[in-house]
């Protein structure tokens, strides 16, 4: 057994006891206590987070290990409206008629890990937008946030320098390494991962990326995967 599937098999076992702390929270959510329902709800709404971040993991392994992406049609209304409805304040703009050609799982994916993202260091709004445009399809995970970090580029395997904290302020860009290294790692390996993701996208020689910007509507960080 080699590395990755001995990874695979772990993240497998993760998941697994996962669902037993879900089924704890659920008994928890039916005691009386008012205090201890709305802990267990925290409970269960974070476990059911960290679950799709382990189903995100199985589904970058087979990326990885098979170089496989089931792309198909569907609905981008749909998957976005099914992302945001776990997120307090996600706002969808959305033609409901606006199709495109994806893998789901791996879009759903990178869409609620963006939302994460942007609910950790934005102040509270969360925008979720799709269109066409030069016949490729975009969509954008925007916040009210400070805003990405101008420097490190995009679809690089991130090194110790390269990103400074991805959405702080410069104002607390002066803290502690730890925690300059703590955000970089959950903004830094993000955004590569999901450059990866949008790169397994390719179509008639047009290759997926992702792009950092600014959201003109709320002012913070407009995070956008194109598609062809």
């Amino acid at each position: 057994m080699d590395l990755l599937t001995m990874l695979a098999s772990a993240i497998h076992d993760a998941k697994n006891q996962l669902h037993q702390i879900l089924a704890d929270a659920t008994t928890l959510a039916q005691m009386h206590d008012p205090a201890v329902r709305i802990i267990a709800a925290r409970l269960e709404h974070r476990s059911q987070a960290l679950d799709r971040r382990l189903v995100a993991l199985l589904g970058i392994y087979r990326l990885g290990r098979e170089g496989l992406v089931s792309i198909a049609e569907h609905h981008v209304a749909d998957l976005l409206n099914s992302v945001a409805v776990d997120w307090a304040g996600a706002v969808v703009v959305c033609d409901d008629d606006l199709v495109g050609y994806f893998d789901a799982a791996l879009l759903r994916t990178l869409v609620s890990d963006a939302l994460d993202n942007a609910q950790r260091f934005g102040r509270g709004q969360l925008l979720l937008t799709a269109h066409r445009a030069d016949k490729s399809l975009v969509i954008s995970i925007e916040d009210d946030g400070p805003g990405f970090s101008p420097d490190g580029p995009v679809g690089e395997e991130p090194a110790d320098d390269q990103f400074s904290g991805g959405k702080l302020a410069d104002g607390e860009r002066s803290k502690s390494k730890a925690s300059s290294d703590k955000v970089m790692a959950q903004t830094g390996l993000g955004l590569y991962l999901a450059a990866e993701v949008a790169k397994a996208h390719q179509n008639n020689g047009v290759t997926g990326h992702i792009e950092r910007a600014t959201s003109s509507q709320l002012g913070g960080a407009a995070l956008r995967i194109h598609l062809p």
